[in-house]
This record gives structure tokens, sequence and C-alpha cells, in this order.
């Protein structure tokens, strides 16, 4: 089972930097190392947020990195920006989550998507 570390929401300004447009029921993480890839189209069915774990509904859709160029996976072992997507209302936590300008600023709270 992946799991991977949120950093935080993609700020407005780097999403127009990267050109990221967004549907109403999909978000943009900053997300850290992945512990092994994950391809484009893998759903994640849980997000732990602090101690607490909820079921989710998350598609990968989208990954990049830092410039912008597309990949079919988030490989192993880095930080990219994925945009995910979920057929109903986005989890209030996520939603709820620091809004970033990079990996290098991060939420309070430790995060993981699995």
């Amino acid at each position: 089972m992946s799991r991977i570390a949120i950093k935080g929401v993609v700020s407005d300004t780097v999403r127009r930097n990267l050109g990221l447009l967004l549907q109403a029921n999909e978000i943009a993480l900053f997300l850290s190392y992945s512990e092994e890839d994950v391809l484009v189209g893998h759903e994640f069915k849980y997000m732990i947020i602090g101690e607490k774990s909820i079921e989710v509904s998350l598609t990968l859709r989208f990954v990049t990195q830092q410039f912008g160029k597309e990949f079919d996976l988030i490989p192993q072992g880095w930080k990219t920006i994925a945009v995910l997507k979920t057929d109903n209302q986005l989890p209030k936590q996520l939603v709820e989550m620091k809004t970033i300008n990079s990996w290098d600023e991060e939420s309070s709270v430790s995060s993981y998507l699995l």
C-alpha cells in the first residue's frame, strides 16, 4: 500500500504558474517523497490526519514537479505536485489543509494518503 506524506495544498500562485486548471471536485497538493511508484489513475482509499484515519475515494489525475513536466506516475523517491479528484465532494479535512507555495513549507499536522 502506498503511503505518501501531504505537505499542503498548492497555492493559487503556483497553480497559475504551472497552468493547472482544477474542477470543483479536484485539489492540487504538494506531496513528499513517495515510497513507491504510483500510477496516474491510482485510487487512494484512506487519508490520515494526525491520529485520525478517514475513508476517501481520491483518484490521482495528474502529476508534475516544479518545472511543470507532466508525469504518468509519482516516481518513487520524488517530491511532486499532484492533482486528485473525487466523484463526490472533496473531504473537508483536505480542503481545510494549509495552502503553501513550496515543499519547504508544511502543515503542522502530519497527513498521509494511503
